[in-house]
């Protein structure tokens, strides 16, 4: 009896060496590679991304691709948010990491007291 259908496709999850979490298969002779979490916001929304659409992660980790963590945002605004999370903006906008002498963990202060001391 022959099967009937498209062959199940064999792939590999791993770590891109930017932090992505990618599959790759080989089909036809090719390698092919999908970003997992541009393939999941895929499916939920049950279409292609357009050209200037970007996934973003919420907390800025690249591996995590639970749903809760994804959302769609246009390119420009995607590059001021993250241009604002790299400035040490976003959450942390006024307050400066400085190390505390007696322990040496970071601790977070205001700017203003960070100023004074």
């Amino acid at each position: 009896m022959a099967k009937i259908g498209r062959p199940r496709l064999k792939f590999q999850i791993h770590k891109n060496p930017s932090g992505y979490r990618e599959a790759v298969w080989w089909a036809r002779g090719r390698r092919f590679r999908a970003k997992l979490h541009r393939y999941i916001m895929e499916k939920k929304l049950g279409r292609k991304l357009k050209p200037e659409e970007q996934i973003h992660h919420k907390d800025h980790k690249r591996a995590n691709n639970k749903m809760k963590n994804l959302r769609v945002i246009m390119r420009a605004a995607h590059t001021a948010l993250e241009n604002t999370h790299r400035a040490g903006k976003g959450l942390y906008q006024g307050i400066v990491r400085q190390q505390k002498e007696a322990k040496g963990r970071p601790v977070l202060r205001k700017v203003s007291d960070a100023r004074s001391s």
